[in-house]
């Protein structure tokens, strides 16, 4: 597979991990831990409506308000980007850099139905980079059975 026709669906995280619109953030923060994940996506109806990051909990955590009893929404960012799994990677790679996000969001037909973060772009640059002779201490890096 060469670089410029690869799309979005072919690296991103199909288990996304969300919180309804009303939950709280230790809801989010709980799913954050567990999972070892630096995000977590507010839904409403399966629609994503928001993001609640490691940034924003740090951050509004200095206001001293009893934090994990908060609303979701008062932590969320709103405005959102979301991609479609058909966007070709190297759109969404620019519009990441340009907007300054780390994470994307996928949607299809208003549904959540995966993310893109950093780190599925560093994995997609080093196997495309390396392709096709992959070596065995990059492949581990990349462990990805979609791309290995």
């Amino acid at each position: 597979m060469n670089a410029t026709g690869d799309v979005l669906s072919s690296i991103m995280t199909t288990e996304v991990m969300a919180v309804d619109v009303k939950g709280k953030v230790e809801e989010a923060l709980r799913i954050m831990v567990k999972f070892d994940i630096g995000s977590v996506i507010v839904t409403d109806n399966g629609r994503p409506v928001g993001i609640i990051t490691e940034r924003d909990v740090t951050r509004a955590s200095i206001t001293g308000d009893q934090l994990i009893s908060l609303p979701v929404t008062r932590l969320m960012s709103a405005h959102i980007q979301t991609a479609s799994p058909d966007t070709e990677i190297r759109c969404a790679f620019e519009m990441m850099l340009k907007l300054g996000i780390r994470r994307l969001p996928i949607v299809h037909e208003g549904k959540l139905v995966g993310i893109v973060t950093e780190t599925d772009l560093t994995r997609w640059v080093m196997r495309v980079f390396y392709e096709p002779n992959i070596p065995e201490e990059i492949r581990s890096l990349i462990k990805n059975s979609k791309w290995t």
